[in-house]
């Protein structure tokens, strides 16, 4: 009877620890994805405007491209400049934060589990637009779901092809990046003088299938909403 009773305890106790588990467990997982990027848009839209200093390194293994620095300006919705003495940036995917303009139209988001990035445990949510006439088909977010802060956008698009946008924090004003590294294929990409420096033909098209670069960006002295009343 005794060791009856001792099993029953030791059930009981199993049922206590997986129901605890599987509360935590759900607890994260059940984070509702558009609240999450609703939080994440909502702290994003607080900066009006920005001015940046950034230092820009390209990395296409077939090309020696110097790195530069530039100064960069953004205003919302989508105002952007880019100051670098005739340098052209391919892409500018991430720099012009396309990713409000996603957030703010209607779309569907589907929660996709969890990844850690950098020591950050991230949820995944998969946003698909519903409307044609963006040129985003679907963007994989990567949140924190403590900070709201976005850690890497994958992103398939009807024009540009695909790119992966990771994004580091380093505790500038308004939680915006330290630095951005962008990845994306250069088959079919037009690459202009602008852009190399040395190459002798405008626009000489890379045909390889496997080819693929990244653009590093770093930015340094922030000065956000100067022209927000």
């Amino acid at each position: 009877m005794r060791n009856k009773h001792r099993y029953n305890y030791i059930v009981l106790a199993a049922i206590i620890l997986i129901q605890i588990f599987a509360g935590t467990s759900a607890a994260y997982s059940g984070n509702n994805p558009k609240d999450l990027l609703d939080k994440f848009r909502d702290h994003m839209l607080q900066v009006h405007d920005y001015k940046a200093k950034v230092n820009i390194r390209v990395d296409v293994d077939f090309i020696n491209i110097k790195d530069r620095k530039a100064v960069v300006f953004f205003e919302q919705p989508d105002k952007f400049e880019f100051s670098a003495g005739g340098f052209a940036l391919l892409p500018r995917k991430g720099m012009e934060m396309e990713y409000l303009e996603l957030l703010q139209t209607d779309y569907s988001a589907i929660n996709a589990g969890t990844k850690t990035i950098d020591s950050v445990q991230t949820q995944m949510v998969k946003v698909i637009p519903n409307n044609d006439s963006l040129d985003i088909v679907l963007a994989k977010m990567y949140l924190n779901p403590e900070t709201h802060l976005l850690h890497r956008m994958k992103t398939f698009t009807k024009e540009s092809g695909s790119y992966t946008i990771n994004f580091s924090y380093a505790g500038h004003p308004y939680d915006l990046p330290d630095q951005l590294e962008i990845i994306f294929d250069v088959k079919n990409q037009k690459l202009p003088v602008s852009l190399t420096g040395d190459m002798k033909s405008i626009g000489k098209e890379i045909k390889e299938s496997k080819k693929r670069a990244r653009v590093i960006i770093d930015y340094s002295e922030y000065v956000v909403n100067r022209k927000k009343d």
